[in-house]
């Protein structure tokens, strides 16, 4: 589940269609749930979705928790339905979970977040109470990761890790004598977290004292406007809008250096920013700042150089320390294109799929202790449970059965087309879960379906009204 995929533009929608064709090729089956894009791999299956009860009023608020609401619906129209549902792995953050992660857990089935950026400040609290129904986290970067866990999720449920690199569609590094002298280029989205304009700032007094430098910023966002006037107080600076992927790679191949100035907002962070690992695998020199620094992925801190975030002093001795020293330039280049070969998508979807292997058996473990007991529970309730064998209290006069401390669990019959006749399943002793109890009695109606329907008798292939308005059959 994505808000956006491509061609919508961003490092989180190429990280999504890219898992997906992995898992498509390991042979996976993975349905995609999307709001805004429309490139869904060969092989995956869209799910569709539309407004309901549920996502009338979170529309109001947020388009994100409405699409949540409407995933969250959608999930049981999907092939096999719910039970079919090995996961459900959802990219974004607390906004989604919050809708999504109760749906999951009423459902029985994981759910499983990336996290592709550093977390909103203003949500604390709400991020901590969306969180408490996701079975795991992919955290993109150990700024996210520590974002998680001040937010109360266990270092065991979450997994550190970058997005990957299609590096067999990337051309081969560029060598020294082909890059252009003097050519600094950055690639991101012209928007207030990427901080271009501090980048800007800085080449122009890099530019006071060299002759011939150059600036291009591949990217297009709601900056443009200002970002232009600030390129216009002196020469070399050119902004060169969204460009294709091959494009891209042509201009970070001929550059001298690669530069990503972004900044933490209250809103918003940067995570482990892909354009500076591709700018790694194809050899340019790369320069980041303190808040997009490229750990747990590149281990080695000669491979990249980092200068302190919103600070114009720091950035210029940064870049000029690169662009005096060519046996620098030359280290830096083999060291990030070794770091890139283990970013390969094919090698990073595996270590996706290990984390779920990981995580469903701890969601196993932890549902043996609880929630496992629902076999269990279906196997008393349909056979030594007293409740069992209780004939069902007529409506209105069924809140008299009830004793204090029970707990009584009603459903009804989908697709009977009755509203007005709701049985009691099953009386669950004090102390039991509510949630367990639910879960029991859900299994047992299932077990019920496919008893009557084994036995083949007429009008009985299933518990649809006509069995349901027989009291004394249901309770039989």
């Amino acid at each position: 589940m994505s808000y956006r995929i491509p061609p919508e533009p961003g490092g989180m929608e190429r990280h999504v269609e890219c898992l997906t064709r992995e898992q498509v090729a390991a042979g996976h089956q993975v349905s995609l749930a999307f709001r805004h894009g429309a490139c869904v791999p060969d092989g995956a299956a869209p799910i569709p979705t539309r407004p309901c009860a549920a996502s009338r009023v979170p529309a109001v608020v947020s388009d994100r928790l409405a699409f949540a609401a409407q995933v969250a619906r959608a999930l049981r129209g999907v092939p096999g339905g719910p039970r079919g549902v090995d996961l459900v792995h959802l990219h974004g953050d607390h906004v989604e979970a919050l809708v999504l992660g109760p749906a999951c857990r009423r459902l029985g089935v994981p759910l499983i977040v990336t996290v592709h950026a550093t977390l909103s400040e203003r949500h604390r609290r709400l991020a901590r109470h969306a969180f408490r129904h996701v079975a795991g986290f992919v955290a993109l970067g150990e700024a996210t990761a520590a974002d998680l866990r001040a937010r109360g999720v266990e270092a065991r449920r979450i997994l550190a890790m970058s997005s990957g690199l299609e590096l067999s569609r990337m051309p081969p590094p560029s060598p020294a004598s082909a890059r252009e002298p003097g050519l600094i280029v950055s690639v991101g989205a012209l928007n207030p977290m990427k901080d271009h304009g501090l980048l800007i700032e800085a080449f122009h007094r890099l530019a006071r004292d060299r002759r011939g430098l150059r600036l291009v910023i591949a990217g297009d966002g709601p900056e443009r406007d200002r970002l232009g006037r600030l390129a216009a107080a002196g020469p070399g600076v050119k902004l060169a809008g969204a460009l294709p992927r091959e494009e891209v790679y042509d201009l970070l191949g001929r550059a001298q250096v690669f530069v990503l100035a972004s900044r933490r907002l209250a809103g918003k962070g940067e995570g482990v920013p892909t354009a500076a690992l591709e700018a790694l695998a194809l050899g340019t020199p790369v320069i980041v700042s303190s808040h997009a620094t490229l750990d747990p992925v590149v281990t080695n801190p000669n491979a990249y150089r980092v200068f302190a975030s919103g600070s114009a002093d720091s950035l210029v001795a940064a870049v000029a320390t690169v662009l005096d020293d060519a046996s620098a330039r030359e280290r830096m280049g083999t060291l990030g294109r070794q770091a890139a070969e283990a970013l390969d998508w094919p090698v990073v979807a595996r270590r996706v799929e290990e984390w779920y292997a990981t995580t469903l058996r701890r969601v196993a473990r932890r549902d043996r202790g609880s929630g496992g007991r629902r076999g269990a529970l279906c196997a008393a309730l349909s056979s030594t449970h007293p409740a069992a064998s209780e004939p069902a209290p007529t409506s209105p006069e069924r809140g008299n059965a009830r004793r204090k401390g029970d707990v009584i669990v009603y459903f009804a019959c989908p697709g009977a087309g009755v509203t007005d006749e709701w049985s009691p399943t099953a009386r669950i002793s004090r102390g039991m879960p509510r949630r367990v109890a639910c879960l029991a009695a859900n299994e047992l109606y299932a077990s019920l379906r496919a008893t009557s329907a084994a036995r083949e008798e007429p009008g009985k292939g299933n518990l649809r009204a006509p069995l349901m308005r027989n009291k004394e059959s249901w309770s039989r």
